[in-house]
């Protein structure tokens, strides 16, 4: 879901749950983000979004959010997330 271009390995297995490096998901010196603030992503994904050089943060920033976004609706609608109301139902 992250899938930045020209580094994306496109493997399966290697998928990781890949945490915002963003101050506005909680994310700060010796903090990662909160759990609900991640995208999948590949091994080579991931490494780039942390700690790689090819991109821009700006571009990081753009790729996470996007990456985000389909990960969510992913979950949605193979219903492994739902809202539920109050009482748990």
């Amino acid at each position: 879901m992250l899938n930045f271009p020209d580094i994306c390995n496109h493997d399966d297995t290697t998928v990781v749950a890949c945490h915002s490096n963003q101050q506005i998901h909680g994310k700060a010196t010796s903090l990662k983000a909160n759990d609900c603030f991640f995208t999948f992503g590949c091994f080579e994904c991931h490494a780039e979004l942390d700690s790689g050089k090819q991109y821009s943060r700006e571009d990081k920033v753009y790729f996470f959010e996007r990456g985000m976004a389909k990960t969510w609706l992913y979950l949605w609608e193979s219903g492994k997330i739902q809202v539920c109301d109050d009482t748990g139902g």
